[in-house]
């Protein structure tokens, strides 16, 4: 691809007499050679006035006439297009029409996305030199005159519309540490697979703390000659995501890289992003075109989500509804640190009512998250830890719960003789409501330990699969 400076681009003539005419189309618009070897010239299609553009035709060399003939001047032009566009003669100072020169008119809109050729045809005459008779105006006489053309390279004059035809922010699945983290809306899905964006709907995406997104879009580019395009995209809303550093990409499929890196915190809202051009095909127009908005549902979490949960692994995929359990019922959005998360949820969790026998969680490992979430759920101590352990675990906490024997109860001289909890940062958070209101305060959610018996015993509570 050869971009020629200041907007003007060498076309080659045909041979005329004895040595071939050098002919130059120019125009005031950016000119770009494309790989196919075509000339265009690219409006700023989007301006809100109406706009205007020049393209002009100039000899560089002359033909070298006949032995005994001689040029006449000025010689003539012909120009030819496809009336696409609206276009106008130019006047010279003498209020003369310019035969080389044209301008061509872009009114609004109804013109985006269009294109036209623009060439001319240039033509000198030779007459003999001697005798030189002329007409009775003057003008020399046609005595047998040979003339001869030359044709201009077509110059493509085009005036680009642009709209965003689809964003897939997980287009590296698996992989959270680069892109979007995988999801789906819950145990028994659907998963969420992009492009999470097109005109006929959206998607949630999420991403941790810390990664600096670049998203794949693809633009729907007319006239389809341009494929690359110079693009950014400015955020506004709830401040959750990155925005669209300026940068190239490929019209279809192209990566587009984020701004800054995703901030610490939890978080759920959409993100509007405003989308803007100002180049195409490696040559830059003058101004950024805005031409749309896109918004999106984002999830933030503060770290790599850890097990059970699991990229690319079909139920272990992070849940949308689970998110939302997380953010809106355990009161987590908005926190911008672990311990601060995690107390938050472990004082909301403790609110769930108590029974002795397990509810959600099975000895063989199996965690029934989905029943856990209903607001009706009663939940004993082996709920309670485990289900603190994969809400935290989804948002990127690693907290590890545990079964211990013979542990003093929340009365004084009482001992239970088995209670699980769970460990974050040596310290211990328990959400089980059968830690009971002493003298109305909440006794021992979070602690530096659990209390034993000279014969307690402490294992991990194995968590396997969530459903």
């Amino acid at each position: 691809m050869t971009v020629f400076p200041f907007g003007i681009i060498a076309l080659s003539a045909f041979p005329l007499f004895s040595e071939t005419m050098e002919i130059k189309i120019h125009s005031d618009l950016p000119i770009v050679e494309t790989e196919n070897s075509e000339c265009v010239a690219i409006f700023n299609s989007r301006l809100d006035y109406q706009s205007k553009a020049k393209v002009w035709v100039t000899v560089q060399k002359k033909p070298i006439p006949r032995k005994e003939f001689i040029l006449v001047e000025p010689p003539d032009a012909e120009w030819r297009h496809g009336n696409v566009w609206t276009v106008e003669d130019v006047f010279n100072e003498k209020g003369e029409i310019d035969k080389f020169s044209k301008k061509i008119i872009l009114n609004g809109k109804s013109d985006w996305g269009k294109e036209d050729n623009f060439s001319a045809k240039v033509t000198y005459y030779q007459v003999w030199e001697h005798p030189l008779p002329a007409n009775k105006n003057g003008t020399p006489a046609d005595n047998e005159a040979h003339f001869a053309g030359s044709d201009t390279k077509t110059l493509i004059v085009v005036a680009p519309e642009v709209s965003v035809e689809s964003i897939t922010f997980n287009h590296v699945p698996g992989n959270g540490d680069k892109d979007g983290i995988d999801l789906r809306k819950n145990y028994s899905g659907p998963d969420v697979i992009g492009p999470e964006w097109t005109p006929s709907g959206m998607q949630p995406v999420a991403y941790r703390a810390g990664v600096r997104p670049t998203v794949k879009v693809n633009f729907d580019v007319r006239p389809t000659r341009l494929n690359r395009i110079r693009t950014k995209a400015e955020e506004s809303g709830m401040g959750l995501t990155w925005g669209i550093a300026e940068t190239w990409g490929d019209s279809k499929g192209g990566l587009f890289p984020g701004v800054t890196a995703i901030s610490p915190g939890v978080n759920k809202g959409n993100v509007t992003w405003k989308w803007s051009v100002s180049g195409f095909n490696g040559v830059a127009v003058v101004g950024w075109d805005d031409i749309q908005e896109t918004t999106i549902p984002v999830y933030k979490i503060l770290d790599k989500p850890q097990y059970p949960w699991k990229e690319g692994a079909g139920t272990q995929k992070l849940w949308t509804e689970a998110l939302d359990f997380v953010m809106d019922e355990c009161l987590t959005k908005g926190k911008s640190s672990k311990k601060e998360a995690l107390m938050t949820m472990t004082g909301t969790l403790h609110k769930k009512p108590y029974r002795e026998v397990s509810s959600c969680y099975n000895t063989n490992g199996t965690f029934d998250l989905s029943k856990y979430m209903q607001s009706d759920t009663y939940a004993n101590c082996y709920d309670s830890a485990a289900g603190l352990a994969v809400v935290s675990a989804l948002i990127g906490i690693e907290i590890f719960p545990k079964e211990q024997t013979w542990i003093e109860g929340p009365l004084p001289g009482s001992y239970w003789g088995t209670h699980c909890y769970t460990i974050f940062n040596e310290l211990v958070y328990d959400c089980c409501s059968a830690m009971v209101l002493v003298n109305g305060m909440n006794f021992n959610l979070y602690q530096k330990g659990i209390r034993p018996r000279h014969d307690s015993t402490i294992k991990d509570l194995p968590i396997i699969k969530i459903q």
